[in-house]
């Protein structure tokens, strides 16, 4: 996706995955992968 504020999944049912975040450095070092806790509309 490349250096991104935002990225929308076209066509992509939501409710058939999990989606997690991780965030990777300059470096290439990566973060955790994190799953939202919470339900949000």
């Amino acid at each position: 996706m490349g250096d991104v504020n935002e990225f929308t999944l076209d066509g992509i049912v939501i409710d058939n995955f999990f989606f997690g975040i991780a965030a990777v450095g300059k470096d290439g070092h990566e973060s955790v992968v994190v799953f939202p806790n919470a339900v949000f509309r």
